[in-house]
């Protein structure tokens, strides 16, 4: 797949995601193939929200709309009508940390399962309310 990728023997390959958690294993994956691999923690997020960096087939409505900054949420946290959700596999890791009044939503209630293994998003009537 990284050759495919355009990766070649002795290149460098930078990971990266949405926000950078995906990109730890095809990192992994590229240093257990012998590249020098690197991650790129910040990945789409902090790039994105950088006006001076360029985004290649950027989403229909802006940036702005779309991402938040810790003082914009900080701002707005008491406000009705904010409600903060903290997207977590287990209730364990919303346990161990989160955002005050943050609300948890088990991933796993939206996934499919393919061979055991958590796939794809179920379809929308599906989800529980």
């Amino acid at each position: 797949m990284l050759i495919g990728a355009g990766a070649a023997a002795g290149d460098t390959v930078v990971t990266y995601c949405h926000i950078g958690q995906q990109a730890s294993l095809a990192w992994f994956a590229a240093r257990m193939l012998g590249y020098q691999a690197k991650l790129y923690d910040g990945s789409m997020q902090e790039w994105s929200a950088r006006r001076d960096l360029p985004v290649v087939a950027p989403v229909a409505t802006t940036r702005d709309s779309l991402l938040v900054t810790p003082a914009w949420l900080q701002e707005r946290l008491a406000q009705p009508g904010i409600v903060v959700l903290h997207a977590e596999r287990t209730r364990a890791g919303y346990d161990s940390a989160h955002i005050p009044g943050a609300r948890l939503v088990e991933l796993a209630r939206f996934a499919a399962t393919r061979n055991g293994l958590p796939t794809e998003l179920l379809p929308v009537d599906s989800w529980s309310r």
